[in-house]
């Protein structure tokens, strides 16, 4: 009768430990990502939002209330969040108006863990 060899080959030892930290580390990566990516469309979003109402004739003439009210009521239909409008704060330096929008986004990560993403946006008014 044949005996089967119930041993592995030597260079296949410990492969399984390998695999299982692999996917561990593609475990956490992907969570990562999940985690932190909302936070960089939201802030594509906002850009664009704020893009498209500086196209408008009347932006430059626009105050802080106006600019808070037309961004609020875009990033409110995009279901943007984690931004308030109180962050929009209008600047002037070197005879130039702009409109600064900084903010951060705290994600929970994992027991005690956060991730925290911070935006500094600057458009100019002119």
């Amino acid at each position: 009768m044949n005996k089967i060899n119930s041993q592995l080959p030597s260079r296949q030892r410990g492969s399984m430990y390998v695999t299982l930290f692999m996917l561990l580390l593609l475990g956490c990566v992907i969570t990562f990502a999940l985690k932190v990516a909302p936070a960089y469309t939201g802030n594509a979003i906002l850009k664009s939002s704020m893009s498209a109402i500086m196209a408008k004739k009347e932006f430059k003439d626009m105050d802080i209330a106006e600019l808070r009210s037309e961004l609020s009521k875009s990033l409110r239909v995009n279901s943007v969040d984690g931004f308030e409008t109180t962050n929009m704060k209008i600047t002037h330096e070197a005879g130039k108006d702009f409109v600064d929008i900084t903010y951060e986004i705290r994600n929970h990560l994992a027991a005690n863990m956060s991730v925290v993403v911070e935006f500094n946006n600057r458009f100019d008014k002119n």
